[in-house]
């Protein structure tokens, strides 16, 4: 369950993070899902806080959703840090080198084509 609000934070790949701890009333911290401290990377980071509520005995049976998607998970009560990175565009896998290339060699065909039939009307006239 929800009990406090996202914090999302950005940054330039390769920058440095931290996350931090919140202190939530009737909460006691438990554990932290994910890297608290690390470096922005081209992938969405999930950091999760999960708290335990005061007063409440945990389940003695396991609860691991380890192989469940991380919204799916229902295994006490998270505080959700997500890292993204900022102003990215796609990797299309487009060549720049080879785009050049072949915008020169396209404009050298329209040259060499003018060219062609200039002197075709010159032999002409």
């Amino acid at each position: 369950n929800k009990i406090s609000d996202d914090v999302v934070k950005s940054g330039n790949v390769g920058d440095a993070y931290t996350t931090e701890q919140k202190t939530i009333a009737s909460y006691n911290f438990k554990e932290v899902q994910g890297s608290a401290t690390g470096t922005f990377t081209d992938q969405a980071q999930t950091v999760t806080y999960v708290y335990t509520k005061n007063n409440v005995t945990p389940s003695t049976k396991p609860n691991d959703h380890s192989d469940a998607p991380e919204s799916s998970k229902g295994n006490g009560n998270k505080n959700k840090s997500t890292l993204e990175k900022k102003n990215t565009l796609p990797q299309t896998g487009d060549n720049e080198g080879l785009s050049m290339i072949g915008m020169i060699s396209g404009l050298f065909l329209i040259f060499g084509t003018i060219v062609m039939i200039l002197f075709k009307r010159k032999r002409q006239d």
